[in-house]
């Protein structure tokens, strides 16, 4: 249509269609269209204010939008949902008038207020804005209640939303459903897949902009794994492969929106520096596979109406198959659009995604008793799809063995190979690492030095292969008698070892020390009924110690034991 006028036969007969149904308790009304409606979707506003002033109207401007399961991107989309006992309810927050923290603390108020509350839906328009303080608003929201929604747009100058009486360009469209007889079932489907290692955010310019990765400029990612050449529309080629992070129990996934000659990308969505990041893909066949059981999910829940909130680049992605994952259309009157960022709940938080498509049912009363035809099975398998999925599968399985060598060559290079204690560097480092801890958390530290007692005779009476049995017997009692991932036992060289105790005083450590020590002759049997015993030294770091100094003192602690008579004994450096 060119103008609203062309709308008043439209509206005359909802309003026919609506008294026909004995009237109803509350009406929401749905526009959405491109920037260039934007006249348009401002004119439909009117008439629709002026035809039905008791409807709650929320507008948004997207690049494309949904109508019963299909795409809609120059057009103009209206939709209409009557709630017979329900309440819809509309509130547009604006970010240039308030920051986020007020805009937050005004959507918890009225989220508190919502009597019955089933069902909240999120749209944001606007370029980097701080969502945290608005999804904290949540925080008290019971988890029952259903969460959905998106960024319609996050470019400068593209945003804009609008209520009955309001609009904004850089603002939060709250939608919010509540009644006793209300049900809403939301799902999210994904599809993407891991590709490649993963790695780490190490420099990032703002939330939403990282400046490197692994200590590489950004775009060098793309680059070097994806193999973009100068001459290529990057960004294009970056679209379909986000990044893959984990967070708060879920996989979340971001795509880019440009990138800066300094290497730097910018993406719809936030980062933390630090967190680790990976590469993935699209894989048709497994986004429309999803959709299909989201399908049969929505089938049995029997909607009358159905909201569809899905990513900008699973369009580009799927091109011609777009309108295969909005089937469920079938089975309810279905309107959406596609988002530049989806909302997802997980417990009391709610977070950012892309690449995800996110489907909304509602219905008032109980599921019809009308059996549903459930879709047939098809396969989504084509030779497109099916070389890329090969060609993955055989770079994942490339890289899984890569990193099981390399995670076999990095446990070599750490560990002791014949007991499998760590070894002399690894202890070094470790006793520096946890001296600097003890002296800045005051905490206490306890290490233990320790030799077999007559080694070389065991070896000259018995031969190496006894002398490498007792090494490993020496090895296992101090694996017992330690905590793992907490104490540091290991093998300093020959027969002599090396324990370190973490947050653990002097007189715990000589409990530890004489069980070790009992331990080793109760079991250190050798040929012909003789056993082994062990010597052991024991020294307590001091505030100003250095790691040289602590070990000095429990070598001497050790050399004291020895010279003990029969040896076997624990001793302890002076203070």
């Amino acid at each position: 249509m060119s103008d609203a006028e062309e709308f008043l036969p439209v509206l005359d007969f909802v309003r026919d269609a609506e008294r026909r149904m004995g009237g109803a308790r509350s009406v929401l009304v749905m526009l959405c269209g491109p920037q260039t409606d934007l006249p348009l979707l401002l004119q439909l506003r009117g008439t629709i204010q002026h035809g039905m002033p008791e409807a709650k109207i929320a507008g948004i401007v997207s690049a494309q939008a949904i109508a019963d399961g299909h795409t809609e991107g120059k057009k103009t989309i209206v939709s209409f949902l009557f709630f017979e006992d329900s309440v819809a309810d509309v509130q547009l927050y604006d970010f240039g008038a308030d920051a986020s923290e007020a805009v937050g603390g005004k959507l918890s108020s009225f989220l508190r207020s919502e009597e019955h509350l089933r069902a909240v839906g999120l749209v944001a328009a606007g370029e980097r804005l701080d969502l945290e303080p608005v999804f904290d608003a949540f925080a008290g929201v019971p988890e029952d209640v259903e969460v959905f929604g998106g960024i319609a747009e996050n470019q400068p100058g593209g945003g804009f939303l609008f209520d009955a009486e309001h609009a904004s360009t850089r603002g939060l469209l709250v939608l919010t459903f509540a009644g006793r007889e209300l049900s809403v079932s939301v799902h999210s489907s994904f599809g993407w897949k891991p590709l490649g290692r993963p790695m780490k955010i190490t420099r990032m310019k703002d939330p939403f902009t990282i400046q490197e990765i692994d200590h590489r400029p950004a775009i060098e990612i793309y680059q070097t794994y994806l193999g973009l050449g100068p001459d290529e529309d990057i960004l294009t080629g970056m679209l379909t492969f986000p990044l893959f992070l984990h967070r708060d129990g879920l996989t979340l996934a971001r795509h880019p929106r440009s990138y800066a000659p300094d290497g730097s990308v910018y993406y719809a969505a936030d980062f933390y520096e630090g967190e680790e990041v990976q590469l993935a893909y699209g894989d048709p066949q497994e986004i429309l596979d999803t959709a299909d059981q989201l399908q049969i999910g929505m089938a049995q829940f029997h909607p009358q109406s159905i909201f569809f909130v899905s990513c900008m680049a699973r369009s580009l992605l799927l091109e011609g198959d777009t309108e295969q994952e909005l089937a469920m259309s079938r089975y309810a009157p279905s309107a959406g659009f596609y988002a530049y960022g989806e909302f997802l709940r997980s417990r009391d938080r709610i977070l950012t995604s892309n690449m995800t498509l996110v489907t909304v049912g509602m219905r008032e009363g109980a599921p019809s008793k009308v059996p549903v035809e459930l879709p047939r099975r098809i396969s989504h398998v084509d030779a497109r799809t099916a070389v890329m999925r090969h060609l993955v599968n055989f770079v994942q399985q490339s890289i899984g063995e890569l990193e099981e060598a390399n995670e076999r060559y990095r446990r070599l290079a750490r560990h002791d190979l014949l007991t499998g204690l760590f070894n002399r560097g690894t202890t070094d480092e470790t006793l520096a690492e946890m001296v600097q801890e003890a002296e800045r958390e005051k905490r206490p530290l306890t290490v233990l030095m320790m030799d077999i007692d007559d080694f070389k005779g065991i070896n000259d009476s018995y031969g190496h292969d006894e002398g490498d049995r007792a090494l490993q017997i020496v090895a296992r009692i101090l694996q017992e008698q330690t905590r793992k991932n907490v104490d540091v036992p290991g093998r300093m060289g020959g027969d002599e070892f090396f324990v370190i105790l973490h947050a653990t005083d002097a007189e715990q450590a000589r409990e530890i020390a004489d069980r070790i020590r009992a331990g080793i002759e109760e079991r250190g049997l050798l040929p012909g009924g003789r056993r082994m015993t062990a010597s052991i030294g024991g020294a307590s770091f001091f505030p100003g110690d250095t790691p040289q100094q602590l070990f000095k003192r429990a070598d001497e602690a050790l050399y004291t034991a020895k010279r003990q008579e029969g040896k076997n004994s624990v001793a302890w450096a002076c203070d």
